[in-house]
Formats: structure tokens, sequence, C-alpha cells
């Protein structure tokens, strides 16, 4: 069964060929190498990404990552909106750093294999749309409409660093929802 992206391509009158082309030529265009595009037209890609200073507010309807062995980096993308397209699957670090119009966590790679990153999306409201479990630490500093713990993941298998944001967490509400390998980092400026 094909992604939704199907009606995009179908609207457009072109055919797989086309349509897979279209993505390579907008992977060229970021500089991603070390990809496989399957007939579902999802993208695999061995190895890392970088679109750290992405412009848009969105990735294209046609681009939606798969699993990416390694890094995945979209921060410093001032007027990115949505993670959307996004992979599912992510075997390093995601960084989602200063994007400040972001607003949730949707679209969040299920399965990350070390640290996720979200310091300084000043307009994110909630940690909704994490994985369950994280391999690695959790950054969510400088994050000041995030009010709540609501939607952290069960498991960080590393450290937790929650500086700044709209409400000081207590150590012992986290620790009752969540298991954190290492550090609490919680510091907050008064």
């Amino acid at each position: 069964m094909r992604p939704l992206k199907e009606d995009f391509f179908d609207n457009l009158g072109i055919g797989i060929e086309a349509e897979k082309e279209q993505i390579k030529n907008w992977l060229e265009q970021h500089r991603i190498r070390y990809y496989h595009i399957t007939d579902d037209l999802i993208i695999n890609v061995n190895g890392g990404i970088d679109l750290s200073g992405y412009k848009e507010e969105y990735l294209p309807d046609f681009i939606q990552f798969g699993e990416v062995l390694g890094y995945f980096d979209i921060s410093y993308c001032k007027n990115l909106k949505s993670l959307k397209g996004c992979p599912e699957y992510v075997g390093k670090n995601f960084m989602c750093n200063y994007c400040h119009y972001l607003e949730t966590m949707e679209y969040t790679p299920n399965y990350v294999g070390c640290d996720i990153w979200f310091n300084s999306c000043r307009a994110l409201k909630s940690l909704k749309g994490l994985p369950n479990k994280i391999n690695g630490d959790l950054y969510f500093n400088d994050c000041p409409n995030i009010k709540s713990i609501d939607g952290i993941p069960s498991t960080i298998t590393g450290s937790l660093f929650c500086k700044h944001c709209g409400k000081k967490f207590m150590k012992k509400d986290i620790k009752k929802i969540c298991n954190v390998g290492k550090k609490i980092d919680n510091w907050w400026k008064i």
C-alpha cells in the first residue's frame, strides 16, 4: 500500500519513475547521499542527514524518510512548523534545536538510537509525540511553553536535561513516570 502522498503525485499525473526522479532531485539538492527509494516512495538512508538551516515551513509532501542509519539534524530551521516527513527510525542522534515555530513533537521518530535534542524550540507546548523509550539523553532546554511532563518517555537510558522551561519539573515527579538511567538536570534560574 502506498503512503498518503500517492494523491499528491496522482494529481500531478506522473508515474512512479517520475515521482522517484523528483525525490532524487530534492535529495541531491539537499546533499543527501547513500539513499534508496522504495516502491512506496519511502526514503531509507545509509548514513546521516543534515537539513540544518532548512528554510521552509514543512518538508515537501513527496518526502517521507523511513530509516536513517546515522543522525538526523533538522536544527536552526527558524520557519519549520512540523516534523511530518521525518524518519520513523534514526540510528544515532535526532536533533531539532532552535526551531522557533515548531509547536509539537508529533512525527518525532519512533526509534532513536542515541540522543534527542529539542533545545530552544520556543513554541513547543508539549512532550507528546516522543518515543516511549530513548536510548540516550533527552534535551529540551529553553522551551518556555512546555509546562507539563505529560508525554515524557517511560524510559530514558541516559540523562534528562530540561532547564529553563515554562515550569520547573521536580525530580520526584519525573521519577514517578520516567525511568532515567543517569541524571536529571533541571536547574532553574530564579
